[in-house]
């Protein structure tokens, strides 16, 4: 390659015309992009020294060439795009130019100009098929990564899984280069799969230490669970068990490893041997034991006998010999065997002794049977009085009753075993039945309640409004009085509407003439009055309950006061707290009388 440094050589058109055949040489080759871009960049350096030094105008060469690095995907689609603008724009400009006779031979710039934009274009095709194969590339390898972790979820045998694994790491290795900006994530990913997988390795490699080792603390626990059957002093039940220990040890569990088989079976074997030790043993003591439970078998006999001789009249007292009776079989059952010749006799004996409690038990129950048919009547005395009590519609009357009725049933001894269920049966219905009337009328009460609330608060409403206009004279008003009172009860919790409405009445009361004390004592009175004629017992007893308290309260506050007036012997009368003091007791003794007044209605009822 020719050396053009000094100006000389820049300015000759010989040598600018050989660059220029270089450089067409040089993008016509069947080499790559790749290949020629150093040889093409000191050519590009040079062809610019050239017309830099002849003062080639800028405007003749459309765009510089020379690339020291290879350029960005970005960088390289922007400067091609423009460049394909150009191009269009000058080949529609030649197409367009009317004259022939500018269509004149290229300069040494126009011919630079031409060969750049060719190289441009190359290097542009070059750099966009190379995207394409990176781009499958990296395709082909997160297919492979995902091979990879499939890997991890194969049920096969595990050296088929491993020769898939250096199947797919051949194919990753021969797979081509993929974009710089995937390079890292790609590989990291790769290479935690690929430690994913030796890890799996080594997890099947100590499978079967780990096997060895469940199956060596299997067989520690059956060694555990022998130790306690020979603790267990029945023996034919420990011996049993340990059959099916030794069936586990052989048939269920797998091996352990080769260190620890023969100890493990050595202890094993011990155990064993301590419990058929013990079970000789206790067939060496069977006869003895059976001796034991004969004796005692022999003795609830005697008891049994015992309870059948007490022969005591009480009813309860026999119920509780039942359970005793029934008690002492389950004993003499649950015993031991006893020597098979006393077996028979045993046998005889205690059956003979069940038998005679059972015949007497029976005797006493049959004398029994007359009381238990006064019970029976008298139960059925009270079913008749209950359905009687069913039709009533007087239920302040009739609950009480119904409430004894259902106490003396509770009272009443047993009945007859077969009539038991059927009149109780009986019994419950009517007092259901019963109950369940009184609770429907008490939900119809309720609703009677509600409306008499609402048409009361309606009265309330239109009361309220007509302080701006009053009643003309008491009687209107009592009428409105009159209709409050027909309306009947409200809900207890609304029980404060009454003292609104009559705080409403005392004010037309007012305004009517009367003093501020008639009025109070007027509208309390019409209260009392009305509360009569609702039939609200409870509000007459708690409006008594009020007074009583208020009067107690009262005389208690002026004892208080009085008995303060000793503090202020050497004080003159003009003093604000004497003058205080004094002005409190005239206000308590005026409200004394007032309610002393309300007293005096109360006890006019």
């Amino acid at each position: 390659m020719s050396d053009f440094n000094s100006t000389d050589q820049a300015k000759s058109t010989d040598n600018i015309e050989t660059l220029l055949a270089q450089f067409q040489n040089l993008i016509n080759s069947e080499r790559t992009i790749a290949e020629i871009t150093q040889e093409a960049n000191a050519l590009t350096d040079q062809i610019e020294q050239y017309f830099k030094a002849n003062e080639v105008p800028e405007k003749s060469v459309d765009s510089e060439v020379n690339v020291t690095t290879e350029p960005s995907d970005e960088a390289r689609h922007a400067e091609d795009t423009n460049e394909s603008q150009n191009t269009a724009a000058q080949e529609t400009q030649s197409t367009e130019d009317p004259e022939p006779s500018k269509q004149i031979a290229q300069s040494p710039a126009e011919q630079w100009d031409k060969l750049s934009r060719s190289y441009r274009k190359k290097r542009r095709k070059f750099y966009e098929e190379r995207n394409k194969d990176l781009q499958e590339n990296l395709k082909k390898r997160m297919a492979l990564i995902e091979s990879f972790k499939g890997l991890l979820t194969l049920e096969e045998d595990i050296s088929n899984t491993l020769k898939t694994f250096k199947s797919l790491q051949q194919e990753w290795f021969a797979s081509g280069p993929i974009p710089k900006n995937d390079y890292d994530m790609v590989w990291q990913t790769y290479r935690h799969h690929v430690e994913n997988f030796y890890d799996y390795l080594d997890l099947n490699r100590e499978f079967r230490d780990l096997d060895f080792k469940y199956n060596y603390d299997q067989k520690l626990r059956i060694i555990a669970q022998a130790q306690k059957l020979a603790a267990l002093e029945d023996q034919n039940l420990a011996f049993k068990e340990l059959q099916k220990l030794h069936k586990i040890w052989k048939e269920d569990i797998g091996p352990v490893a080769k260190e620890h088989r023969e100890p493990l079976w050595q202890t094993f074997s011990e155990v064993t041997k301590i419990i058929h030790d013990k079970r000789q043993e206790f067939y060496q003591n069977r006869d003895e034991k059976q001796l034991e439970n004969l004796a005692r078998k022999k003795a609830i006999i005697q008891e049994i006998k015992g309870i059948t001789a007490q022969n005591d009249p009480n009813h309860k007292s026999w119920q509780k010999s039942v359970k005793q009776v029934q008690k002492l079989r389950d004993e003499f059952f649950e015993l031991g065997s006893v020597p098979k010749k006393e077996n028979k006799a045993l046998w005889a004996e205690f059956k003979e002794a069940t038998n005679e409690y059972n015949q007497v038990k029976n005797a006493f129950f049959k004398d029994q049977k007359k009381e238990l048919m006064a019970n029976l009547k008298a139960k059925k005395d009270l079913i008749l009085l209950a359905e009687k009590h069913l039709e009533s519609e007087d239920f302040e009357q009739s609950t009480p009753i119904m409430k004894k009725i259902q106490a003396d049933w509770r009272n009443i001894g047993p009945v007859p075993h077969r009539d038991s269920d059927k009149i109780w049966k009986r019994f419950k219905t009517a007092c259901n039945a019963y109950f369940e009337k009184l609770q429907n009328e008490q939900k119809l009460e309720s609703a009677s309640e509600q409306k008499a609330l609402d048409k009361k608060k309606e009265i309330l409403k239109a009361l309220s409004n007509k302080k701006a206009t009053p009643f003309k004279d008491i009687e209107a008003l009592k009428l409105t009085i009159s209709q409050w009172n027909e309306t009947g009860k409200v809900p207890a919790k609304h029980s404060a509407l009454e003292s609104e409405f009559f705080d409403c009445v005392k004010t037309h009361l007012v305004q009517l003439g009367q003093s501020e004390h008639e009025a109070t004592v007027t509208s309390f009175s019409l209260k009392i009055e009305g509360f009569v004629a609702q039939g609200q017992d409870q509000l007459l007893r708690q409006q008594g309950q009020l007074v009583d308290q208020k009067i107690k309260e009262l005389k208690t506050e002026i004892n208080q006061l009085e008995n303060n007036l000793g503090f202020f012997q050497n004080v003159a009368q003009d003093n604000p707290l004497l003058k205080e003091v004094h002005k409190n007791i005239t206000g308590h003794r005026n409200d004394l009388a007032l309610w002393q007044e309300k007293k005096q209605v109360l006890r006019g009822l």
